[in-house]
């Protein structure tokens, strides 16, 4: 994910994934120069209540499907004429 796209979920207040499954929106981008080294601070709710984790681009990923509180297709009805 690039710092562009990031800061655009953040803006728009869309929820993102974590590579752990935790769901959560973008509080806060800190980069640090020279290194170009990028910091997102991701606030979310765990079974232990709310908190904030700190992660790297590379672990973010935009929130799709259930992660957005939409179920899955139910595929467990299935039309067998045997």
């Amino acid at each position: 994910m690039t710092l562009k796209t990031v800061r655009k979920l953040q803006d728009a207040r869309k929820p993102v994934e974590l590579d752990d499954g935790r769901v959560g929106k973008i509080v806060r981008v800190d980069t640090t120069f020279p290194g170009n080294h990028t910091e997102v601070s991701v606030y979310t709710l765990g079974l232990e209540g709310p908190g904030i984790a700190k992660v790297t681009l590379d672990r973010l990923f935009e929130a799709r499907g259930r992660a957005l509180g939409v179920s899955p297709p139910d595929t467990s009805r299935t039309s067998d004429k045997s």
